[in-house]
């Protein structure tokens, strides 16, 4: 699967993105931010995100949080300026500020999670006790007494499993993290895991089936990752490949089976694929948030991944879609040396070159031209090595001319680039037909940087992004409301 980067939306937020949350039946989406409206409501048509109207009362100020009740009914906002936390109730595609609840969070509110049944709302903020818990009464939000055990500084993050069993806090002091069980409105701290995250905590999110619970925080390795056997949870070994910088927001699919984590440093936002106990990191999208990323979430669905980030355009909102892949399987003219190399899908088997400048042809790939789908994104790599230095640039050549070009500079040892997206490049098809990949070309050219040396080249391959086909008349797939 591929996460690929959808258009901007028309509007919009107009500084730092801190905080994101889709509605539980995918259509609404709620960014918070920095400046002056402070959050935005996007309600989605197909992959088009358009800004509703503002609601007639907004929050007081910075958004720093939002969350939807899982009927997507009631949406809450956690702000800096009091009230702390303003919630809305929807009526269509109108969102009516509530009053205030009378007991209000103590400070300004850096997180807030419904529980999943929509009966508890949980706030963490600034200043003693930390965090709030709310139980919902129709559209009365009432504060319930306060945990015994509270954390001893200002909370960060806060989370609700799904069965609505657990709740956890976590905050930037020692011991990082609190996991409370609940037992009816009396919320109870379980015993510490065994390993706590390594530093200051600053979200958290339980997967959909209630087993995982992952932590971000500061210091490697960013993120803490759990996984529940009844009270107990125990830290799972770390993901082989970590993000590059403190977790500032994480959230599983609703399927449990993907884990993204905003980050601090490029890439941004880190998406692992979760097979049992392990959890893989996938590519990165080829097209990143532009900033630090500060929160995500998953649509219900599990189709769409938001991430609200700093830098324009503050918001980044991806679609999952399938991907296969083809190679280069014939070629021009000899111009490197052992050129059929290139193109025999074999890794152990290299054409080279020498020469600067020495532009090879390949002018056949795999790719049948069968409809697979609509066709979203088109991405080329190869497969070599070289000094490190010097060059091996992607040229693509469609029916209307030649594309881009793209540098790639392989390392000492062989292994592939990265995906480089020609799907917008000078003289590009539309894409509607799937010949427009078969009858893809491109040029591979060698470019001295340095005192050159021979570069070699295995393999080129096509990544196609797509989505499937509609079905046949009279077919349909099953699937399970959750």
């Amino acid at each position: 699967m591929l996460w690929i980067k959808l258009d901007n939306p028309a509007v919009l937020p107009t500084g730092t993105g801190y905080t994101c949350a889709f509605s539980h039946d995918s259509v609404y989406l709620a960014v918070g931010h920095y400046t002056s409206t402070y959050f935005k409501i996007f309600k989605r048509d197909g992959d088009t995100f358009t800004k509703l109207p503002d609601p007639a009362e907004m929050p007081a100020g910075p958004s720093y949080s939002c969350a939807f009740s899982h009927d997507s009914v009631y949406l809450a906002v956690g702000h800096y300026e009091s009230p702390y936390i303003t919630i809305y109730k929807r009526d269509g595609d109108t969102f009516t500020k509530l009053d205030n609840p009378l007991e209000l969070p103590a400070g300004q509110g850096y997180s807030c999670a419904f529980s999943h049944d929509t009966t508890y709302l949980a706030v963490a903020h600034q200043n003693s006790p930390y965090f709030t818990i709310y139980k919902r009464d129709g559209d009365t939000f009432t504060k319930l007494d306060d945990p015994a055990v509270l954390p001893p500084s200002h909370a960060r993050g806060c989370a609700f499993s799904h069965d609505s069993a657990y709740l956890v806090v976590v905050w930037p002091t020692s011991d990082f993290i609190i996991i409370y069980k609940r037992d009816g409105d009396t919320f109870t701290k379980l015993p510490d895991p065994a390993e706590m995250p390594t530093a200051s905590s600053y979200s958290c999110a339980f997967s959909h089936d209630s087993v995982y619970l992952v932590v971000g925080h500061d210091t490697s390795p960013y993120i803490t990752i759990y996984k529940r056997d009844g009270d107990t949870f125990t830290k799972l070994a770390n993901p082989s490949s970590l993000p590059t910088g403190e977790g500032r927001g994480c959230a599983f699919s609703h399927d449990s089976a993907y884990l993204a984590v905003a980050h601090e440093n490029s890439p941004f936002i880190t998406i692992y694929e979760r097979d049992g106990d392990t959890f893989t990191k996938l590519d990165d999208p080829s097209e990143l948030p532009t900033g630090l990323g500060r929160g995500c979430d998953f649509s219900h669905d599990s189709v769409y991944l938001a991430v609200a980030h700093e830098n324009s355009p503050f918001i980044t909102i991806y679609k999952t879609v399938a991907d296969i892949t083809f190679y280069f399987n014939a070629r021009g003219d000899a111009v490197w040396t052992d050129p059929d190399n290139i193109v025999d899908n074999d890794l152990q088997t290299f054409g080279y070159t020498g020469a600067k400048k020495t532009a090879q042809s390949l002018t056949g790939n795999s790719c049948p031209g069968t409809d697979l789908g609509l066709i979203a994104q088109v991405q080329l790599r190869l497969y070599g090595y070289g000094d490190g230095d010097d060059r091996i640039d992607i040229t693509p050549v469609f029916l209307g001319g030649d594309g881009d070009r793209h540098e790639t500079t392989p390392g000492t040892a062989p292994g592939w680039s990265s995906y480089i997206n020609i799907t917008n490049d000078t003289n590009h098809p539309d894409w509607s037909l799937w010949s427009d990949i078969h009858d893809l070309d491109c040029i591979i050219d060698s470019v001295g940087v340095k005192a050159t040396r021979p570069i070699y080249c295995a393999k080129v391959e096509i990544r196609v992004a797509h989505s499937p086909p509609p079905l046949p008349a009279g077919r349909s797939f099953g699937f399970i409301i959750g």
